[in-house]
């Protein structure tokens, strides 16, 4: 049954969906009244695409508040740079909902916070910059706004509440409908790639690999995930050099990889396997993937990179 829900949900999203960005247009001088910023702007006392009323007081966190709603995962949405939430209840004559509204210091941070949410087989549907389904939820990034949309009970009400509210607040909340610009540096279409995520911290758990940007590739018959980060210093680089060193798990690179004043190494991590590791353009560049059967596609990648 769930399966079921969630592709009927899926279809339901993208036609509502298309339905708002029709309107959009006649309604462009409407939009420009609401200001970026405070999210509980965007929670409306009603809705006006389906028979919803707001039940409940907004109740907001901001800082370090956001403890009090969600003690056992704040943690998480601190390291992207929270600011603050607004939640609210929205009730109707067939539907009960719950609707958060995340947002955060900037439109790639709220993208990494979502990219943690979605589970690698989401089912992605077109709102925002991307969103996805589970049985009783939506969820989308749009700007630095995270939005989560939670049904009470598993109905057709609810999901036909949820489908339509959801574009509703999409089509009312400012800022970018585009993913973080550095993800253009990888190869392939970013649209419809679950697997682009941004670590703001830890990245293969190590404390100095901040804010890094990931995509999954297909080579062959593996798959192999692509990393970038800014290092305008090369300061990442020479601690992961030093760290590899330190643990004797470093070696030379066998190819000839265009990396900045060869700058570059091979590490072997005893969870990851094999990382290719290296400086391009100001840049902490790298694959975790055999190095033997992916060294001409991280070539030609490297050498195609502006």
């Amino acid at each position: 049954m769930y399966r079921i829900h969630i592709r009927r949900l899926s279809l339901l999203i993208t036609a509502v969906a298309m339905t708002f960005i029709l309107l959009a247009a006649g309604c462009g001088k409407d939009q420009e009244k609401v200001k970026q910023g405070d999210p509980q702007k965007y929670l409306p006392a009603a809705a006006t695409s389906i028979s919803l009323e707001r039940s409940s007081e907004i109740r907001v966190f901001s800082g370090q508040s956001l403890w009090e709603y969600i003690n056992g995962g704040a943690e998480l949405y601190y390291t992207y740079d929270f600011l603050s939430i607004a939640t609210a209840d929205y009730q109707g004559e067939h539907a009960e909902l719950l609707v958060d509204i995340y947002q955060f210091g900037s439109s790639d941070y709220a993208f990494g916070l979502y990219s943690m949410l979605r589970g690698a087989d989401a089912q992605l549907v077109a709102l925002g910059v991307e969103g996805f389904t589970d049985p009783m939820s939506i969820t989308f990034v749009k700007g630095e706004y995270v939005v989560r949309l939670i049904a009470y009970e598993d109905t057709d009400d609810n999901l036909l509440a949820l489908t339509n509210f959801a574009a509703e607040i999409a089509s009312l909340i400012p800022g970018t409908t585009s993913r973080p610009r550095i993800f253009a540096l990888f190869p392939g279409d970013s649209a419809g790639t679950p697997s682009d995520r941004l670590y703001a911290e830890a990245f293969l758990g190590s404390g100095f690999l901040t804010d890094v940007y990931c995509r999954d590739i297909v080579i062959g018959a593996d798959t192999v995930t692509m990393f970038l980060s800014r290092d305008e210093t090369g300061a990442k680089y020479i601690e992961w050099s030093q760290l590899a060193d330190s643990l004797n798990r470093k070696q030379a690179l066998s190819d000839s990889l265009p990396f900045d004043e060869n700058y570059g190494f091979i590490t072997q991590d005893s969870f990851y396997g094999p990382i290719t590791v290296g400086l391009k353009h100001k840049r902490l560049v790298g694959l975790i993937g055999d190095a033997r059967n992916t060294s001409a596609f991280l070539q030609k990648w490297l050498e195609s990179m502006p």
